[in-house]
């Protein structure tokens, strides 16, 4: 830089195309940072989600064991919600108390005796089947840590938006490993 271009910088004395070239010198150096700043934020948010997502994932094993020990079938898991909350630990109830006896009522004595029909046995519920067309049209994918919604497409040959409204993914940026997706075979 010459005497005369060090004088003219001290002064403030530049060109219109000398202005613009150190604006966007420090626009584009704000964009970088901002850029930066960004991929951090959005890493930390993947890696937090992440830990939620094992977090509920270990609870909801936790309870099924303690369900098994009681003897008792587990409740089923909530639908996974896009903001982890934190999961609470699971709780047995108590079994009920059946030793102490309870009082029956006194009845008048000079009440007709009705008759008391016996209940009638519930029939057991029918479970529903699979759907024969359900295990032939989709197989399912359980997701790893790193992978995306893209690359599982790709990896499939099948577009990562119809594996999203297949799975009523709201957002295809925000999955999380573990989670299991259909994947329609065609």
């Amino acid at each position: 830089m010459g005497f005369l271009d060090e004088i003219k910088d001290s002064l403030g004395f530049d060109t219109p195309e000398e202005k613009a070239k150190k604006q966007a010198e420090v626009a584009a150096k704000e964009a970088a940072d901002a850029r930066k700043h960004a991929d951090e934020v959005a890493a930390k948010t993947r890696d937090e989600a992440a830990k939620a997502q094992q977090a509920a994932a270990d609870a909801e094993k936790r309870a099924q064991e303690a369900a098994q020990k009681a003897g008792t079938a587990p409740a089923p898991a909530p639908p996974a919600a896009p903001d982890p909350a934190p999961v609470p630990e699971p709780t047995v109830a108590p079994a009920p108390d059946y030793t102490h006896s309870v009082p029956v009522p006194e009845e008048p004595m000079n009440a007709p005796a009705e008759p008391v029909a016996a209940p009638k046995p519930k029939a057991p519920e029918a479970k529903a089947a699979p759907k024969k067309d359900d295990d032939e049209n989709y197989r399912t994918y359980t997701v790893k840590s790193g992978d995306t919604l893209s690359e599982i497409g790709e990896k499939f040959g099948v577009s990562y938006t119809k594996i999203a409204k297949l799975n009523h993914i709201e957002n295809p940026d925000l999955i999380f490993p573990g989670q299991k997706f259909k994947i329609p075979n065609h």
